[in-house]
């Protein structure tokens, strides 16, 4: 077993990090839907789901290893974001 001092592994070579030619930036915006639900019993500890989130929409952004855009930002609004999201991703991938 590790001591106390042992016992978090920490990197710490920094002169061996390679640097990330591109970099995305995405974010994902959801609709809180409301769940109906039976009442608790106020005697039992317990947890209640009131809503769920639901994915509709996002927009990334692919900036390169200047800093710079490498295209305008993709936004996307509507049904199967999620869907749609990794569906744009794959085909960034294919083009870099």
């Amino acid at each position: 077993m590790p001591t106390q001092e042992e016992k978090w592994l920490e990197f710490s070579n920094h002169k061996f990090k390679l640097p990330v030619p591109y970099v995305i930036y995405a974010d994902l915006e959801c609709i809180l839907e409301k769940i109906s639900s039976c009442e608790q019993d106020p005697k039992i500890s317990s947890t209640e789901s009131i809503a769920k989130h639901v994915p509709c929409g996002f927009a990334y952004v692919i900036v390169g290893p200047d800093g710079a855009m490498i295209k305008p930002p993709t936004v996307f609004r509507g049904k199967n974001a999620i869907d749609q999201f990794l569906t744009k991703l794959l085909d960034e991938e294919n083009q870099f």
